[in-house]
């Protein structure tokens, strides 16, 4: 099934740059988020695939609207994945959103071990009455390394991943005059979305309704020195069902 959704208007630089501080707390905060087990509550366990629905209710700030997390244990490709949810989200949504009615990218950078995406895409409504939905967004990409125990590594400038590659980073001695080697492991990414109003570049379509959301998924190795053991999927979304 085709649909030709396309960008009103020519876009020819970035038309909403985030700082660089910016970047890294919406990611930051979504990885602590999704880490804090003490937040989440068990919701439902599907007991054949293992599969868990965690729910967060901010009793904090009165928010009326839950936040959701799934978890998942894949016995599959990492890079499968990835290709999926960012390189080819547009080409191949729908193979795992049966409700995808189309869209476009407006605007993709990248720098180091970041990328930044602004998406706008057009769902149908799975109720008879309900009007479907369509929604802009900004999507953060960050890869995850780690050394050979596991411990997490911030390296702003290791590169793409290619499927668990070993790079080999150079640590500076104490004496500031000698290095040594240690391996670095690439162990998954994490996208974080959040929605975004551009009205002239991702105008709300005819008879849908505007969805404003925020969430992440976090995709992580089981074995970061043996892909092939597959990986975890988390799912965490934030988003009010009346949409606005």
């Amino acid at each position: 099934m085709s649909y030709d959704v396309k960008c009103p208007l020519k876009v020819e630089s970035n038309p909403l740059p985030i700082s660089s501080d910016d970047f890294k707390s919406y990611l930051n905060h979504d990885y602590d988020l999704i880490l804090n087990n003490d937040l989440w509550k068990s919701y439902r366990n599907d007991n054949v695939t293992n599969d868990h629905c965690y729910i967060y209710i901010d009793k904090k700030n009165n928010d009326p609207v839950w936040w959701i997390k799934v978890v998942a244990d894949v016995d599959g490709d990492i890079g499968n994945i990835d290709d999926l949810l960012d390189k080819s989200l547009k080409e191949r949504q729908h193979e795992w959103h049966v409700l995808f009615r189309g869209g476009y990218s407006i605007w993709k950078e990248s720098s180091n071990n970041n990328l930044y995406e602004i998406c706008y895409y057009r769902y149908a409504s799975t109720l008879f009455g309900v009007s479907p939905r369509d929604t802009c967004y900004m999507k953060l990409r960050r890869n995850l390394y780690c050394d050979e125990n596991g411990v997490t590594i911030i390296k702003q400038q290791l590169h793409e991943n290619n499927n668990n590659n070993i790079i080999n980073t150079d640590d500076d001695n104490s004496d500031g005059n000698q290095q040594s080697k240690r391996s670095t492991y690439y162990y998954g990414f994490i996208l974080s979305y959040r929605s975004i109003d551009l009205p002239e570049l991702a105008p709300v379509a005819k008879n849908y309704v505007r969805t404003k959301f925020s969430g992440a998924h976090l995709i992580t190795l089981k074995d970061f020195k043996d892909p092939s053991k597959g990986f975890i999927y988390t799912y965490i979304q934030h988003a009010h069902p009346g949409g606005q």
